[in-house]
């Protein structure tokens, strides 16, 4: 369906009105096997209807969750952080010229991952950043496996804050009380974290996958129909925390079976190549995965 130009003028006005939902989807934390790279990855996924300057300041950040004595230490330190780039935003914005416009009706997918990460089923609304913080090489520091969350957020500062919990000690250099701080020119748009089976007591920040003692999560993945970020996406309001629901958010350990470029599953009209089969069995799983899924999408709508 081709736009009118009424269309187009009605989704610029609202630029300036709309906050857009500029959600985690989906995270791949540790794959299975070793290395964890170039495979990691973070999946945003910006909703129909979203202004495209709103993604200017953008950062898609991992927060460290563990408290002293069971890692490394500081919970609400930046682990790491990338800002979408006038490039970044110029590629996004460019699928959607060649597709009609479509960001006012389907959204599109940012997937940060490494170089040579195999990926081939990122859908045509889709933009595929490589860093080399996700690459293996002397830059790379990947995705904790420990207590981890992953966020969206603006900042228009010079330099995002190293840390984002500061509030209370606990001790051994340490500080943090599980809510995100309030910072000037920072706004919190949405997030997840996990916490790994061995401590229940570490934070998280954002939707909450409960702690389960009888595995840690290798891939969080958000079902298509909940759009509702975690964070109020006010300037300088600090990040309260959430409990992830079942059936809005899913968690499970990987099968160490990788696929090759054979099947459309998720019916997008595009081979989905060097995905990870999901374990669906009860046992490692948070939420009932849906019936008939059992890969991970990288770049392309899960769970639709």
């Amino acid at each position: 369906m081709v736009l009118s130009n009424r269309r187009r003028l009605g989704v610029d006005r609202l630029d300036d009105r709309i906050m857009p939902a500029v959600l985690i989807n989906e995270v791949l934390v540790n794959p299975p096997g070793s290395p964890d790279s170039p495979t990691e990855y973070i999946e945003v996924r910006v909703t129909a209807g979203s202004a495209l300057s709103q993604l200017n300041n953008l950062y898609i950040v991992a927060l460290e969750g563990e408290k002293p004595g069971t890692g490394s230490s500081d919970p609400g330190s930046v682990d790491l952080a990338y800002k979408l780039t006038a490039t970044d935003i110029a590629n996004f914005k460019s699928k959607f010229d060649a597709d009609n416009n479509n960001i006012a009706d389907a959204g599109g997918i940012i997937l940060l991952t490494g170089t040579g990460h195999g990926y081939t089923n990122a859908a045509s609304t889709s933009v595929v950043i490589t860093i080399p913080e996700l690459t293996a090489g002397s830059s790379y520091k990947g995705l904790e496996n420990g207590a981890s969350s992953f966020l969206t957020l603006t900042y228009t500062g010079a330099t995002l804050p190293t840390d984002l919990d500061t509030n209370g000690s606990l001790g051994s250099g340490a500080d943090g009380d599980g809510v995100l701080d309030a910072i000037a020119n920072l706004a919190y748009l949405d997030g997840v974290g996990y916490l790994d089976k061995e401590v229940s007591t570490d934070f998280v920040y954002g939707a909450k996958i409960p702690f389960d003692a009888d595995f840690t999560p290798d891939i969080l993945v958000r079902d298509s129909s909940y759009t509702t970020q975690a964070f109020s996406g006010v300037t300088g309001a600090a990040g309260a925390n959430s409990t992830a629901v079942a059936g809005n958010w899913y968690a499970a350990e990987l099968v160490p079976t990788r696929l090759g470029v054979t099947t459309d599953w998720n019916s997008d009209g595009l081979q989905d190549g060097a995905n990870w089969q999901i374990d669906t069995t009860a046992s490692t799983t948070f939420g009932t995965f849906p019936a008939g899924t059992n890969q991970t999408t990288a770049g392309a709508a899960n769970l639709a």
